[in-house]
């Protein structure tokens, strides 16, 4: 009998693989009953946990009986990893750890560790598994945070618990003595990840797992969790002050929800798939009933929901990412004395931008303190510290929605310095501050574009288009030179901002938007001459595409037309 015909004829490979079909149904079928994502990953998990359990147990009961109970005592086998956490989707990778207690890995063991994984993949699972001493273990989790990260979820399944335990306890003595050294790897890691997968979390066709607030960065919020605060939920970070309730509340929704969207892209496509393309996209909707309200298509307001959680994930997770980088005390009293005062509430300097002690409620009380705030972090080209920054996010939703003078004339200072007005913008928007000043930025906030025209999200398009504008500056060519000779800014600066925000209303979004971008400059107080522009830009602010792409652009006529058109406005 031919190695394969052997594996195929295990009765314990023939167990595994019908229970690996019984456990993608049972989950379907719990995932289209409705309920949380996180319960149909722990289903999967359960199930799998019998599975990898069942295929180790009939290896070992094909070792004599000796040998077999001293690999029951002296060896173990765990989930690490996504399953370690009980978070698996029904196509995921099983990661398994055979440990043993040391010295050369015994030949059973060996054999048998080899034979469960050619079951495990006989059966239909992928697996990715390590044999590993305990030591040999903690050495790899020292020189390595992807490896740390995973085993940090360790969870004993077969064999000596105790030895687990073990791994457990030195990764524990580990994790105490290099806090912050593998807080900055795991955070590094991650940070080069998500760049791989689009750098930003308002991207329209996002990887579920790795793109920026996805699962990985929920994944990494736990580990940080764990490393900097010995804080395994989301409630004990609460509870340590690591986050606020609202941060771990929006965690856990997030967790949730996206393992949810996960469970059926691997269920849809029969296979491990993390994208959500278009397609995908419009097949949920479409599965979940979400239909067209307001001039929003169905598929946008799935979409706005999906990336308000990656959103809430991202800000969640850069408060506490901070604690990473936050100096300790000696440093925080030095910047203290080395920094400068500002207007009698801010301290500017060394490190960051910090509200002075005892100021932090007044800076974030009003619309002004918040924007003089970012301009001066804008100004310095300093981060906002940690502490200022989660006052200003904590109050945001309670500041009136009528900005007053001091607040408006704060805003428009921010567009006399270009180079920093996209980060400026960003931070409030972040904030939730933005959409006081603009209103329309709070219906544009994660409003998708469904159409193969835009890579972003309206309310991140628009600002990136600022900082594209802006960018100008430092060009060599005619472009910049353009931008260079401009002697009003500002007009070009605003209506850039405002161009798309008539997107996702009824009508042509050009002409909404002129109206909105006539009450913004209005609300605003801009000079007459200057909403005009503004007004004008906002409605013909697709004249030069259509020229470039519908028209013979070396037709002398119409480019003059072009620049009559234009220039009478300029």
């Amino acid at each position: 009998m031919t190695p394969a015909a052997a594996t195929a004829a295990r009765p314990a490979v023939a167990r595994a693989a019908a229970a690996v079909v019984e456990m993608r149904r049972r989950v379907a079928e719990r995932h289209a009953a409705g309920p949380p994502g996180l319960a149909t990953c722990g289903l999967a998990s359960e199930l799998v946990d019998a599975i990898v359990a069942d295929v180790w147990e009939a290896a070992l009961a094909d070792l004599p009986a000796a040998a077999a109970a001293a690999l029951r005592e002296r060896a173990a086998v765990a989930a690490v990893g996504g399953w370690g956490r009980r978070e698996m989707a029904p196509f995921s990778d099983v990661d398994l750890m055979v440990l043993h207690g040391g010295g050369r890995v015994p030949a059973a063991l060996a054999a048998v560790a080899s034979r469960v994984l050619q079951d495990l993949f006989d059966a239909g699972l992928q697996v990715g598994q390590s044999v590993r001493s305990v030591a040999e273990a903690v050495r790899l989790a020292a020189d390595d945070a992807t490896i740390a990260s995973a085993l940090v979820d360790v969870r004993p399944l077969a064999g000596s618990a105790a030895l687990v335990e073990r791994l457990r306890v030195r990764l524990g003595r580990l994790v105490a003595r290099r806090r912050r050294r593998l807080a900055e790897a795991l955070v590094a890691a991650r940070r080069e990840e998500a760049v791989r997968f689009g750098g930003a979390s308002s991207l329209l066709e996002p990887n579920v797992k790795r793109s920026p607030g996805g699962l990985r960065d929920v994944q990494l919020a736990h580990w940080l969790g764990i490393v900097l605060c010995d804080a395994a939920t989301w409630d004990d970070l609460a509870r340590v002050d690591a986050l606020s309730r609202a941060d771990a509340a929006a965690l856990r929704d997030a967790a949730d929800f996206l393992a949810g969207v996960r469970t059926d892209l691997h269920l849809a496509a029969g296979r491990a798939a993390d994208d959500l393309t278009r397609e995908q996209q419009a097949r949920i909707t479409a599965a979940r009933g979400i239909t067209a309200a307001g001039g929003v298509l169905g598929v946008e307001r799935f979409m706005r929901e999906y990336l308000g959680h990656t959103s809430r994930v991202r800000q969640a997770l850069d408060a506490l990412a901070a604690r990473v980088r936050r100096p300790g005390p000696a440093r925080r009293a030095a910047a203290g004395l080395l920094g400068h005062r500002v207007d009698g509430r801010y301290r500017v300097g060394p490190a960051d931008v910090a509200a002075l002690p005892g100021r932090a409620a007044e800076v974030a009380g009003g619309t002004a303190g918040v924007v003089r705030l970012v301009a001066l972090a804008g100004l310095y080209d300093l981060p906002i510290e940690p502490a200022t920054w989660a006052a200003v996010r904590d109050a945001a939703p309670a500041l009136p929605r009528d900005p007053d003078p001091a607040a408006v004339a704060a805003f428009l200072d921010l567009f006399a310095r270009p180079e920093s007005l996209a980060p400026a913008l960003r931070r409030l928007h972040d904030a939730g501050v933005l959409e006081i000043l603009v209103p329309p930025f709070a219906h544009a906030r994660h409003l998708l574009q469904f159409n193969n025209y835009h890579k972003y999200t309206v309310d991140e398009h628009s600002i990136h288009a600022v900082e594209r504008l802006a960018a100008f500056a430092a060009d060599d060519g005619w472009l910049g030179e353009a931008w260079r000779d401009l002697p009003h800014r500002r007009p070009l600066l605003v209506a850039t901002l405002l161009h798309d925000l008539g997107k996702g209303f009824e009508g042509d979004h050009s002409e909404v938007g002129a109206g909105l971008a006539a009450d913004v400059a209005a609300r605003l107080g801009l000079p007459a001459a200057e909403a005009e522009v503004v007004e004008f830009l906002v409605r013909r602010h697709l004249a030069m595409a259509h020229l470039a792409f519908r028209r013979d652009a070396g037709d002398e006529s119409i480019v003059v037309g072009f620049a009559r058109e234009v220039g009478t406005h300029m």
